[in-house]
């Protein structure tokens, strides 16, 4: 686990001192979209292999929800659980994709914490309760990545997924069952379930997730307002800000101008861009953009000789990943 975490944190820093120069040209989107959407599926494959193995197995011997003994003659829960594991050090490509990406909003502090500490936790307890008590654990957060991956990769793939709005909701419900079943188990003695000192670990854990991402919750769903301190975490792109470009043009005899954007940006160059068109002292009901911003240029046409149009350009202050909905 120590070795794997070096490895980790040590690659994210000199992926960051590669990319970081990068940051105001073409980022590798294009070359590494076939190879997110590859690792995407892996992902699901895994948490989805876990997940049904354990559905399988609780459907044969069904236990209770806390205090199950470890099944000694059965090693199918102790594979689909070095399974669970392993995948926690497969999914530290998720921060080396968004350094490659250039996504450097997306690698904070929390996100790194989040990667290296959930493969320490998972990894101390395991060998004390292979097939007991983490059953449960191990199944809600199967569950929870095969749909978040799901929608990774329809993001990819244009399309539209309808269970992104609950992913957040499904992490907190995880959180709190599985804190509830360690301080169960924790109350019960230490004769039920994993060692104390492991209920201990994962309440404390669990518990501050509840925090994390309740807060989030809270902001993000209950106040309406954006909240970045979860970025890299929760993974949504809804988080992005934006830049405002704005001036005005005067049309020629054809009713049209070529406009060069003031001060514009070269790490704007391979974002999204959006516009917003305001003829002056008079209707232009055919005016419209006839090229979008290619290198800090745009051009507006359909509006009438010698008029004046006001413009906005709206640029995200990265590549979004997926396709703006309700929620955004």
């Amino acid at each position: 686990m120590v070795a794997a975490n070096v490895v980790y944190l040590s690659m994210t820093f000199v992926l960051y001192q590669i990319m970081k120069p990068r940051e105001d040209k073409k980022p590798l989107n294009d070359f590494l979209r076939p190879f997110v959407a590859l690792y995407n599926l892996t992902c699901i494959f895994l948490a989805g292999y876990c997940a049904v193995g354990i559905i399988m197995h609780k459907y044969n011997h069904p236990g209770t929800f806390m205090c199950n003994a470890l099944p000694l003659q059965d090693t199918g829960l102790a594979w689909l659980f070095w399974v669970f594991y392993a995948q926690k050090f497969w999914e530290f490509l998720d921060t080396w994709i968004f350094v490659l990406r250039c996504s450097f909003r997306q690698v904070t502090v929390l996100h790194l914490f989040h990667h290296s500490s959930i493969a320490v936790v998972v990894g101390s307890i395991l060998p004390y309760d292979y097939g007991g008590d983490m059953f449960l654990p191990i199944l809600l957060n199967a569950i929870v990545h095969v749909l978040m991956y799901s929608h990774y990769l329809c993001t990819i793939m244009k399309i539209k997924t309808w269970w992104n709005q609950y992913l957040t909701s499904l992490q907190l419900i995880q959180f709190l069952l599985i804190s509830s079943q360690n301080i169960l188990s924790y109350r019960a003695g230490p004769e039920c379930g994993p060692p104390d000192w492991a209920k201990v670990l994962m309440i404390a854990y669990m518990g501050s997730m509840v925090v994390l991402f309740g807060h989030f919750f809270a902001r993000k769903y209950i106040l309406g307002k954006n909240d970045a301190s979860m970025c890299g975490v929760v993974k949504t792109n809804s988080e992005i800000s934006w830049t405002i470009y704005r001036g005005k043009s005067t049309l020629d005899k054809k009713g049209e101008a070529k406009i060069r954007i003031p001060m514009f940006q070269k790490r704007h160059l391979h974002t999204e861009h959006h516009y917003q068109l305001t003829p002056i002292r008079g209707a232009m009901p055919n005016l419209f953009v006839s090229d979008e911003v290619d290198n800090g240029k745009f051009n507006v046409g359909g509006g009438m000789a010698g008029k004046q149009v006001s413009w906005q350009v709206h640029v995200a202050d990265q590549e979004l990943e997926e396709p703006k909905d309700k929620k955004q």
